[in-house]
């Protein structure tokens, strides 16, 4: 299995780590399981948001999630951007739009498998810089720590890969 490499998580991602904090007696896989089935029962909505992505038309979509990464897999295994690499100069997204609750669980397995880019809710691609304005409060996690709680009100998030911006010293 490949390594989770810094997923940013928006949306039904977001909410999914909230849940899981509150999860006792089960870890990795099994946890994210039971916080996904927890999510879809208690907080399932989606966001309008408007996306401008580096130089493409602005999108105005209802969506579920958005996660962003340089790395294929996030919490639990999710291969969510399934492509993705580390040292490719440019970050990947999913976008997966509103669905219902029995497509999502039919969606799960193509997540785990990274083969939910041709489902009809999904767009898979690339960026480097990305700025999105939603309608609602977002809950955000980056690499599985909370960034942005509901109560902190989060509706525009800015993003951008800075190439060379740290320096490691061997």
């Amino acid at each position: 299995m490949e390594a989770t490499a810094c997923p940013t998580a928006i949306g039904f991602d977001g909410k999914i780590n909230i849940m899981s904090r509150k999860i006792e007696g089960l870890h990795g896989f099994p946890m994210y399981l039971t916080a996904v089935l927890r999510t879809l029962a208690q907080d399932y909505e989606s966001s309008q948001m408007k996306l401008w992505i580096d130089d493409e038309p602005m999108i105005d979509r209802n969506v579920l999630m958005l996660t962003l990464g340089n790395g294929p897999r996030e919490g639990g295994g999710f291969n969510t951007t399934p492509d993705a690499k580390m040292d490719d100069g440019h970050f990947d997204y999913v976008i997966v739009g509103h669905m219902g609750r029995i497509a999502i669980l039919g969606l799960l397995p193509k997540v785990m498998n990274g083969t939910h880019g041709t489902d009809q809710h999904v767009k898979i691609s690339t960026f480097k810089k990305l700025r999105l304005e939603a309608d609602r409060a977002l809950p955000i996690h980056t690499d599985g720590e909370l960034w942005s709680p509901y109560e902190v009100n989060t509706r525009i998030v800015e993003i951008e890969i800075v190439p060379g911006a740290i320096q490691l010293l061997v």
